[in-house]
């Protein structure tokens, strides 16, 4: 089942992770159709700036608390190298407002990106948190690890990341900005759950609109119909695309 917003800190039952065979492109299935299998975003916002070179934009949303997307990581990977090199390829953590538990996640995920330290670090944060977490006395629920700043400082320290480093990084301008941007796009995406992908700012949909067999198909097909509404149909390059984070705009 996939994690839904208002799930705070609430532990996810995981879906079935589909084959690794997934990361390649999808043979002939049945057409998409708006509202079931993904929504159409009614004012396009990108993460990165367009690239006339790399015309597409794909990003992937996951929370550190859910196990589905746990286990869908590796298969996420994979699909991300696999994608052409006309596509800008971002991996980005979920953030909604009402819900502090994500967005003090989403800031660890920023501050550790600022650092360079968050791909290094990704599968032990999903441990830690995941495996880590207590239990509410009071309603029961599951509790994530890594719910604060203190915790986070003394998980970074544990890693090799001095205190006084990590908390600069946390409090810097270049976090900041990286956590603002990227809130501006999850809002306006609408999400229903994690995992979710966004494409090229026009299309939302999450795992729970077909289930992980059907995730990375609806991101190939959604990639290639965008692809075929530009004038020169992409010109999509053989090199692999990037999966870092996105670049600054000066």
């Amino acid at each position: 089942e996939a994690v839904a917003p208002a799930g705070q800190g609430q532990a996810p039952s995981a879906e079935a992770v589909a084959p690794a065979g997934q990361g390649q492109a999808p043979g002939p299935g049945a057409p998409l159709t708006e509202g079931t299998d993904y929504n159409r975003v009614p004012v396009r916002v990108t993460l990165s700036p367009d690239d006339p070179a790399r015309p597409v934009e794909l990003v992937y949303v996951f929370w550190y608390g859910c196990g589905t997307c746990r286990k869908l990581d590796p298969a996420v990977d994979q699909y991300l190298r696999s994608l052409p090199g006309d596509v800008r390829a971002f991996k980005i953590h979920a953030m909604y407002e009402p819900n502090t538990l994500w967005m003090t996640h989403a800031r660890l995920f920023w501050t550790l990106e600022t650092l360079g330290k968050e791909e290094e670090l990704h599968q032990a944060i999903f441990a830690e948190v995941q495996d880590k977490g207590g239990t509410d006395p009071e309603s029961g629920h599951a509790m994530a690890g890594l719910t604060d700043p203190e915790s986070m400082a003394r998980f970074a320290e544990s890693k090799g990341i001095p205190r006084e480093e990590f908390a600069a990084a946390w409090n810097s301008p270049e976090t900041e900005q990286k956590f603002r941007k990227a809130l501006d796009y999850i809002s306006n995406l609408d999400l229903d759950a994690v995992p979710g992908m966004g494409v090229n700012g026009r299309y939302a949909f999450s795992i729970s609109k077909g289930g992980a067999g059907r995730f990375f198909e609806t991101a190939q097909r959604l990639i290639e119909d965008e692809r075929g509404s530009l004038p020169d149909g992409g010109g999509a390059s053989t090199e692999a695309a990037p999966s870092g984070p996105p670049a600054e705009q000066e």
